[in-house]
């Protein structure tokens, strides 16, 4: 397949699914363990490739200047994105953004304080974007900024689904490890579905302190169990009915509670072949990633040190980031609150590629 560098301008399509309603396609591209997607943003337009993060629902780019936009109309309120490692401060400014061809919509966007060059689209659930507690005001000290003023920053997919620009309040996503990808906003892209989707439910959030226990926040949900084959047969569970998933884009590592990523670093170190078969079963169907070389085990890491995270989540916790992500075709349902898997219909052997 081409490999499309970010920052390349290709063509998307807006089509209309077997239900009716329009549903809008859109490229992507993946390199260096991170997602992109190009966006327009403000009147006359800037192109920004922005980082597709499903673990966030904020849109917010360092690139943007809202004051150099016909269309921007500032809200005079501060907003933020927190972030494990970091929180992004910044001004509401509701603008024309364009995804897709003709998609354009007004969104909520967060215009940075400080310089930089980064860009970043959520697709997660609103709830990330209003349920966040008090956090101090780095930049006014003694003042705190609380979750509440960013309530006004509805996510991407919501906007576009409010304002009929697609007909189901869901997307499909597929993504190379390193490579191309696409979007299927409002639809399933079925030439990439081998098989029956398999769905599980969202869960409510449970596991970080900065926002509000009981709405949904991630694309969080029960892992049945996971199993560590080794390359001599043998089965290791590394979790059975009590872990928590979130599949998050965002995250170039599967992000392993602390006893199963022991568990799996010891595999790749004993076994000379690296032949090591990790299998997430989700509602009873089993989902497996092979990895062939010694390296993939970079691939894995612990859950950072955070005070965002409830003391229970570095025990039960699963971020299943880029490797996993790129291996399944991924159904985002708002709509029914659930989060689907199916394989690749491209995809003969699963098998990590290693960055």
């Amino acid at each position: 397949m081409t490999h499309l560098l970010p920052g390349l301008l290709v063509f998307t399509s807006v089509l209309v699914s077997m239900c009716g309603g329009q549903t809008v396609s859109v490229p992507l591209t993946s390199e260096g363990g991170k997602v992109y997607v190009n966006l327009t943003l403000g009147t006359p337009g800037v192109t920004v490739t922005a980082v597709v993060d499903t673990g966030s629902a904020m849109l917010y780019s360092f690139l943007y200047n809202h004051s150099a936009s016909t269309t921007a109309k500032p809200l005079h309120k501060s907003g933020w994105a927190n972030y494990s490692k970091t929180t992004v401060y910044g001004q509401l400014v509701s603008d024309e953004v364009t995804i897709g061809p003709s998609s354009s919509f007004t969104k909520v966007l967060l215009q940075p304080y400080k310089s930089g060059n980064m860009s970043l689209v959520g697709f997660s659930w609103p709830g990330w974007a209003s349920g966040g507690q008090c956090v101090a005001d780095t930049l006014s000290p003694g003042t705190t900024i609380c979750g509440g003023s960013t309530t006004a920053a509805v996510p991407v997919m919501q906007s576009m689904y409010k304002q009929n620009l697609i007909g189901q309040n869901l997307f499909g996503m597929w993504v190379e490890m390193t490579g191309e990808g696409g979007l299927m906003l409002g639809g399933i892209d079925s030439e990439k579905v081998d098989g029956e989707i398999t769905y599980t439910p969202v869960l409510p959030n449970v596991l970080r302190k900065d926002f509000q226990a009981g709405i949904n926040v991630f694309w969080q949900f029960t892992l049945q169990q996971v199993t560590l084959v080794l390359p001599n047969g043998q089965k290791k569970t590394l979790c059975c009915s009590s872990c928590i998933a979130i599949v998050d884009s965002g995250t170039g590592t599967i992000r392993a509670p602390n006893s199963p990523f022991n568990a799996i670093k010891q595999a790749f170190t004993t076994f000379a072949s690296c032949n090591v078969t990790l299998v997430f079963t989700i509602e009873n169907t089993d989902f497996a990633i092979k990895y062939t070389s010694c390296t993939a085990q970079s691939m894995f890491t612990t859950l950072p040190d955070s005070v965002l995270l409830n003391p229970e989540a570095k025990n039960i916790w699963w971020t299943l980031g880029l490797p996993f992500v790129s291996q399944f075709y991924i159904v985002h349902d708002f709509a029914n609150t659930r989060i689907g898997f199916a394989n690749l219909a491209q995809t003969e052997a699963v098998e990590v590629a290693v960055l």
